[in-house]
């Protein structure tokens, strides 16, 4: 039975603390996360925060670039150093012009000045290390595009590297006109590619997508089972578990409208379909996991909330919007934190 065992506050500022990532690594548990006045706005930074007991968390860094510097991702790199991913909207929210950048630390404290990777408006979202190389996945607009939300057609690239700052296409995975995004990888013990993504066309599910080497080849089916945004995998005892943000209805609860429908689950996964395990303290803006297996063989699991001040914690305005793009930016001025669980998973 899944359950959680402890669940700890991370930050709590009176700030939009948001869309973290989390690794092992050095004997220290290490958490990024995006803090800002919303969820979009010009003034945010990478936060990386550091623990020994999973209990008590110290702030050891702040990365910024001139603009919203935005969802950042850890990255443990084969020579022992760390990297951090980080996209940041260059030009203003509004304009929806993005350019990924890459930071490097030897301790997680001090952290290179970050330089520019990739295209423009191609977003490299999460990287893994598979048999010596880097593989990420990345979204962004098709040639003469943008990134805008009414680009009806977007490309979806396995893209591979050596280094982490020169890439190269592998494939493209589709379909163009689904308007995909944010993604997660995982290899299997026989060489097999799973991919999980989200999908902003309103279909109602994510995607599944896999793939055998040299990975050229991509079969596309809608993931069974409900929408996932910003999905993270972890393998745990021979089994794939994803963790993301979720609708109440695929989590077999009801909502409450001042929190509108979303909250934070972890799914089993299987090839093409998910299945339910445990839904997570969480609403409003929330989600954005990282998700391990520590060397002692715990699972642990970072996110962000708005559900203590809706039910509470403080006096709080919150109008709860379906999407966090489009509507206005007076309207993402708010608060949100970030959490740190254990789980116990089947």
């Amino acid at each position: 039975m899944a359950r959680i065992r402890r669940l700890t506050t991370l930050t709590r500022d009176g700030m939009h603390n948001a869309f973290t990532d989390l690794i092992y690594w050095h004997d220290m548990y290490v958490v990024s996360y995006r803090k800002g006045a919303g969820h979009i706005s010009g003034d945010g930074q990478a936060v990386v925060a550091i623990s020994s007991d999973r209990q008590r968390f110290t702030e050891v860094a702040r990365v910024k670039v001139n603009g919203d510097t935005r969802d950042p991702k850890l990255v443990p790199l084969a020579d022992g150093r760390l990297a951090m991913l980080i996209a940041v909207w260059i030009e203003g929210v509004a304009a929806r012009k993005l350019q990924q950048f890459i930071s490097f630390s030897d301790d997680a404290c001090n952290w290179s000045r970050p330089q520019p990777i990739c295209e423009p408006d191609q977003w490299l979202w999460r990287v893994r290390l598979h048999e010596g190389r880097y593989y990420g996945l990345q979204y962004g607009a098709m040639p003469g595009g943008s990134l805008r939300r009414e680009e009806t057609e977007r490309q979806h690239q396995l893209m591979v590297s050596e280094d982490m700052l020169h890439w190269q296409s592998v494939a493209r995975i589709g379909p163009t006109d689904r308007l995909l995004g944010e993604s997660d990888i995982a290899f299997q013990e026989d060489g097999e590619a799973w991919v999980v993504v989200r999908s902003n066309n309103g279909s109602g599910n994510a995607f599944f997508a896999s793939a055998r080497p040299p990975y050229t080849d991509w079969a596309v089916t809608e993931l069974e089972g409900g929408m996932i945004h910003a999905p993270v995998i972890l393998r745990h005892r021979g089994v794939h578990y994803v963790a993301g943000r979720a609708r109440l209805s695929d989590m077999g609860m009801s909502g409450f409208s001042q929190a509108g429908t979303a909250t934070t689950g972890v799914w089993r996964l299987d090839k093409g379909r998910v299945t339910p395990v445990l839904n997570l303290p969480a609403a409003g803006d929330c989600s954005y996991c990282g998700l391990i297996e520590d060397p002692e063989g715990r699972v642990c699991l970072s996110y962000y909330s708005q559900h203590a001040y809706i039910f509470g914690v403080e006096p709080f305005a919150y109008r709860y919007h379906d999407d966090p793009v489009e509507r206005p930016v007076g309207d993402l001025i708010a608060k949100a934190d970030i959490y740190f669980a254990e789980l116990e998973l089947p």
